[in-house]
């Protein structure tokens, strides 16, 4: 368990960038910044303070993200392990590179799901968990189904710390619209039909999890803030 300390010279250089920026003023060359400069100097600031806060983590585990689909997995991964000089994994990109070299050619998961069916796909997810498990600790995103199979679960839950993301039905179906409804949706594709397995699925991923969090409102940056403080001090050991 290391802890990233903040010193005093650290909090102080903050303050005062902090009051620069409030003034819209450069804190590096001492010039009004532009609209677009703000925006700019806006996202730099929030990742500033999130680098720079306290944080006590178990460095020896991996930080598994699960949840729904469209509930922010992939962003909020790559931001986290950038944040904590971690490698990322997305799960589902891993599914699709394997599969390449397993039969020669190119799908992606929700045409390997419908190609080779539930049983195979889910085999060829544990495998890639089995073999992430081993590997030096990472921040991984993982398929929204990955966690609801008990062999995975086992496997995820030897892995690390689980966050658990999630959100509305209606956030969660108006985000999935826009990169197409997935296979197991087709049959009812409607916020009815998505909140009954949602209501399902949920009881699983809040059962397994370390940690849960409500991205419905929050912005990526906020979501790791959120990961960061429930997490700081949790061993995420098993009995």
């Amino acid at each position: 368990m290391t802890a990233i300390a903040v010193n005093e010279s650290t909090v102080h250089s903050l303050y005062y960038k902090h009051f620069m920026f409030n003034r819209g003023i450069c804190d590096d060359c001492g010039e009004r910044r532009s609209k677009r400069g703000l925006q700019v100097a806006q996202y730099k600031w929030n990742f500033r303070i999130l680098r720079s806060s306290a944080i006590t983590l178990n460095k020896s585990k991996h930080i598994i993200i699960i949840g729904f689909t469209s509930c922010g997995k992939t962003v909020t991964g790559k931001l986290l392990a950038n944040l904590l000089d971690r490698d990322f994994r997305d799960t589902d990109e891993l599914i699709e590179q394997e599969f390449v070299k397993r039969s020669n050619s190119s799908l992606s998961c929700r045409e390997i799901y419908k190609s080779i069916g539930e049983d195979l796909f889910r085999k060829l997810e544990s495998d890639i968990l089995k073999h992430l498990a081993s590997a030096n600790p990472l921040v991984i995103s993982t398929g929204g189904g990955t966690p609801i199979y008990p062999f995975n679960q086992e496997i995820l839950k030897d892995m690390g710390c689980l966050v658990y993301l999630t959100a509305t039905p209606e956030i969660i179906f108006n985000r999935m619209k826009g990169k197409g409804i997935p296979a197991f949706l087709e049959s009812n594709p409607t916020v009815e039909g998505l909140s009954a397995l949602l209501d399902e699925r949920n009881q699983i991923y809040a059962r397994i999890c370390d940690v849960q969090i409500d991205t419905s409102e929050l912005t990526p940056n906020e979501i790791v803030s959120e990961i960061k403080k429930k997490l700081s001090g949790q061993s995420c050991d098993r009995d």
